[in-house]
């Protein structure tokens, strides 16, 4: 129960410290999703002045913000293929690092380490493991980081139009 324990432990201290290392790799990938965010807060801008239009009346031309609307979806539609490939490219720079953390861990063991283990089983740590933790640098760093970070951006943009909304979105 106590090695159970262990190892639980070590399991957790070596996540907290490759989270650190991919927050590092996931800051690209962060701020294409802000930005995405921040002009989908531009288009619902553009909707909102198309709406208080056609409520009110006013026959402004809604010509310009449908236009700006259209050209901001394009725009989050670039920004999320990059923050994919970013993402991606978080991924293997991951996986990079800890191949070679494994491997570098390995060769210092030297031959003594195939008299305990398998030489397959250790490939397998240095390939299929490690292949595993891929979603842990491109999918999982960045979500967690944007997941507190988004609905800040869209409650400022609230609290500048709205403070009243604002609130009720904070609360």
């Amino acid at each position: 129960m106590a090695g159970h324990d262990q190892a639980r432990t070590a399991a957790r201290a070596w996540l907290r410290r490759e989270q650190r290392a991919g927050s590092k790799l996931a800051r690209p990938v962060l701020a294409l999703n802000l930005s995405g965010t921040a002009l989908a807060v531009g288009q619902a801008w553009c909707i909102a002045v198309v709406l208080d239009d056609a409520l009110t009346h006013a026959r402004a031309s809604v010509a310009g913000p449908l236009i700006a609307f259209v050209m901001l979806a394009l725009l989050r539609a670039g920004l999320a293929y990059a923050a994919e490939v970013a993402a991606f490219g978080a991924g293997a720079a991951g996986r990079r690092r800890l191949r070679s953390d494994a491997l570098t861990r390995l060769l210092h063991a030297g031959p003594s380490l195939l008299r305990t283990q398998h030489s397959g089983d250790l490939a397998s740590i240095v390939v299929d493991q490690i292949e595993a933790v891929e979603g842990l640098f491109s999918r999982w760093i960045p979500s967690s980081t944007f997941a507190t970070a988004g609905p800040v951006l869209v409650l400022l943009a609230a609290l500048w139009a709205d403070p009243i909304a604002a609130l009720v979105l904070f609360l």
